[in-house]
């Protein structure tokens, strides 16, 4: 699994995520097969963490990257198909500490 810690940018065509060292990785929409959202505990609070999947790794992000509250909700404009955020955010923040691990999008065969 590849973890991002820095910045979230995405276009029509493209998902860029740029590491702590400031290295740019670009994912296509089209290489994006499955996306699973849940909730990491953090002992004190829970951190909503996303998964990218493509068919050779998993990409990590979640709500403290710079860019997160744009790219969440223009994901369903690049990923036909997927839950909006109004939607799926409120199934998994209750209850506190769970995972609540949900899918919002498979692409289809």
């Amino acid at each position: 699994m590849v973890k991002f810690s820095c910045v979230i940018e995405s276009n029509e065509s493209d998902l860029f995520l740029t590491d702590e060292s400031g290295n740019k990785h670009q994912i296509s929409w089209k290489e994006v097969y499955s996306v699973s959202v849940f909730k990491r505990d953090l002992l004190g609070y829970d951190e909503i963490c996303m998964e990218l999947e493509t068919a050779d790794r998993r990409h990590e992000v979640n709500e403290e990257f710079k860019g997160w509250d744009l790219f969440v909700n223009k994901l369903p404009d690049y990923l036909e198909g997927c839950e909006p955020y109004n939607d799926w955010f409120q199934k998994i923040i209750q209850p506190a500490f769970a995972t609540n691990l949900t899918q919002i999008f498979a692409r289809k065969a």
